[in-house]
C-alpha cells in the first residue's frame, strides 16, 4: 500500500473509531434503597429495610463506595463498593452481633437484585444464620 493508500485507511479508521456510541456509565449505588429480602430454606419474603447507602470516594480497591446505614434497624451499619454493575456491602448488626454480607448486580439505576449471608460474629451470640436473595428498589423508602 502506498503512503496515501496508508494515511486515507487511518482517517478511515478514526471516522468509524469516532463515529461509534460512547459506553453509557453505570449508574452508582449511592443513595437510599429499599430492599426486600427472600430466605432460600422457605422462598417466603421475610422483610423489608431502608437502605441509605453514602459514596465516601470508594475504598478497597474500587472508586466508588463508601458507608450505609439503615433507618430501619437504627443499629445497622457497615461498608459497601461498587465495580461496574458489580456491589457488595457488608456490616454488622450491633444489638445481636449479626455481621451481614450483601453481594448483587445494578439491573438499571433504579433496581438491583443479588444474595446475601447474615452469621452471629462469635460463638454463643444470639441469631442464627441464614442466607437469601434480595432485589432493592432506589428511592422506594
Amino acid at each position: 500500500m502506498n503512503k496515501a493508500g496508508k494515511i486515507g485507511a487511518l482517517l478511515i479508521g478514526g471516522l468509524v473509531f469516532s463515529a461509534a456510541p460512547a459506553m453509557a456509565a453505570f449508574p452508582t449505588f449511592s443513595d437510599r434503597w429499599l430492599v426486600t429480602y427472600w430466605q432460600d430454606d422457605t422462598r417466603n419474603q421475610t422483610l423489608q429495610a431502608c437502605l441509605n447507602f453514602t459514596n465516601n470516594g470508594g475504598s478497597f480497591g474500587a472508586t466508588i463506595g463508601g458507608t450505609f446505614n439503615s433507618p430501619t434497624f437504627a443499629n445497622w451499619t457497615g461498608s459497601w463498593v461498587q465495580q461496574g454493575d458489580r456491589v457488595r456491602w457488608w456490616g454488622i448488626y450491633s444489638p445481636t452481633n449479626t455481621a451481614t454480607s450483601y453481594e448483587g448486580t445494578l439491573i438499571n439505576s433504579n433496581l438491583a437484585t443479588g444474595y446475601y449471608l447474615h452469621y452471629p460474629t462469635a460463638a454463643g451470640v444470639a441469631g442464627g444464620t441464614s442466607i437469601g436473595t434480595w432485589s432493592a428498589q432506589k428511592g422506594g423508602c
